[in-house]
């Protein structure tokens, strides 16, 4: 009985030693190089917006104006979340490597702590690379393997842009309100605020002036926080 009650222990120390380990080197030779390289591209994006200048026109007569023509390409109000190929020139090799060490973590480390983190900067990798299709896939995956995550509230609201810059609506909309209750749940208010505006706007590009207050009257209604309540 004893010899058995050893065995179980040392079996039992020697694969969470493993597990340990795995992480250490998961960690120290591929985690923190995805998350090194997304803060540089990250901080290459920031210095882009700023510098960018946008040309306004004007003309006498309001009705001269060339209307655009918003019912291809991404919504207006999604726009400005896109990040161009002027601005991701310097750092698009550093995304493709997170795509590649990712890929490489869900290959072969699986079972260390970094899967969700690896999965979530790969989905913001491809979204910065506007390749929607796979981050959204990325997002899908992340929230259905993992939806209790820490990464959960980041994974939802990316999906939803990656769902309306395709226009399609519905499932943003579906993904929008998903995101703001797994927000309320992780207490993420920042995400939680991302999904009221995107809310907000969706229903006053659709003329919905009444849909885009409600988010908010949810949010005042809801808070148990005076501050947030009068943000």
């Amino acid at each position: 009985l004893h010899k058995a009650s050893y065995l179980s222990l040392f079996t039992l120390l020697f694969l969470v030693g493993c597990q340990t380990f795995d992480n250490f080197t998961t960690y120290f030779n591929t985690y923190y190089n995805m998350e090194r390289l997304m803060d540089k591209a990250e901080d290459e994006f920031d210095f882009m917006a700023f510098d960018a200048r946008e040309i306004q026109i004007y003309v006498p007569d309001p009705q001269v104006k060339q209307q655009e023509d918003y019912s291809l390409g991404p919504p207006p109000f999604m726009k400005n979340l896109i990040i161009t190929q002027r601005q991701r020139q310097a750092v698009e090799v550093k995304l493709d490597s997170i795509i590649i060490k990712g890929s490489k973590i869900l290959a072969y480390k699986s079972k260390t702590d970094y899967v969700e983190g690896a999965l979530f900067l790969m989905a913001k990798s491809y979204f910065y690379q506007e390749e929607w299709r796979p981050s959204e896939i990325k997002c899908s995956e992340l929230v259905d393997k993992y939806p209790n995550s820490d990464f959960s509230p980041d994974a939802h609201l990316l999906f939803a842009k990656n769902s309306l810059i395709q226009r399609n609506f519905y499932t943003g909309k579906i993904m929008l309100s998903r995101t703001v209750d797994i927000a309320w749940q992780k207490k993420r208010y920042d995400i939680l605020s991302e999904a009221f505006r995107l809310q907000a706007e969706l229903s006053l590009y659709e003329e919905d002036k009444e849909e885009a207050l409600r988010p908010y009257r949810q949010a005042v209604a809801q808070s148990d926080n005076p501050e947030l309540a009068a943000k």
